[in-house]
């Protein structure tokens, strides 16, 4: 007689990867040189930290080799790197969602590595919606661009698309309003091709002393943000947030 309580289920071989975008240090250069490097540290890890807590197969960080806060920040022992692949944003985004089909990934979600300001819980239930397929779940950031991008299969269109994703892309400073302009190109180049498509509510980056104010409350009402907490508690940042 089976005396198992439960049944066994077959664990989800779910993916997650991050694409840091470039120039993130440019973005943050209203600190000055060694403190926007030390944020950017700080965003990546923290970034990491909070989605290591989705209990996922692979974790990838996909770098260009150039980026000196990718190269030099000592990455959790559960992420592995790759090499980005492709020369645009898009191109980007497409070859890193073929390395994690390679890898036998059921579900995926590409994020940024902008900070631990994410919808942690929406993110995960929408990877387990993703697992259907002919989904595509969409999260926007408030000043324009993608922050995260899931599927379960291809999607060759996106090579076709010409708009800013953000993911894998430059790091300018962004214009106010572009987060349901990028997110409606997405969804109609996927409703278009057949697929259902989720939004993830908005999030946002640091691009000024507003968004670091904005995350130092967050940090102190509790976000899981160790790197930017200790970050927060050096006294050459307090001109910045003040």
């Amino acid at each position: 007689m089976n005396q198992r309580a439960h049944p066994t289920v077959r664990p989800y071989a779910l993916a997650l990867g991050v694409l840091p975008r470039r120039g993130i240090t440019d973005q943050l250069a209203f600190l000055g040189p060694s403190l926007a490097a030390d944020l950017a540290t700080a965003l990546l890890l923290d970034t990491l930290g909070a989605l290591s807590t989705f209990p996922v197969r692979h974790r990838l960080v996909f770098t260009d080799g150039a980026d000196p806060i990718t190269t030099h920040a000592r990455l959790p022992a559960t992420w592995r790197e790759l090499p980005q692949r492709g020369t645009s944003c898009v191109d980007r985004t497409h070859g890193a969602l073929d390395d994690l089909i390679a890898l036998g990934a059921e579900a995926m979600l590409l994020v940024t590595a902008d900070g631990p300001m994410l919808p942690l819980g929406q993110m995960f239930d929408g990877m387990m919606w993703l697992l259907p397929k002919k989904r595509v779940l969409v999260g926007a950031a408030e000043g324009g661009g993608l922050y995260a991008l899931g599927t379960a299969e291809r999607l060759p269109f996106l090579t076709e698309a010409d708009f800013p994703q953000g993911l894998g892309g430059d790091a300018p400073i962004s214009t106010r309003g572009e987060a349901s302009q990028i997110e409606d190109a997405v969804a109609k180049k996927s409703e278009a091709n057949g697929l259902d498509v989720q939004r993830l509510p908005h999030s946002y980056r640091i691009e000024g002393p507003q968004g670091l104010r904005r995350l130092r409350k967050e940090v102190a009402e509790g976000m899981f943000a160790p790197h930017c907490r200790k970050l927060f508690e050096r006294p050459d940042i307090a001109p910045h947030v003040g």
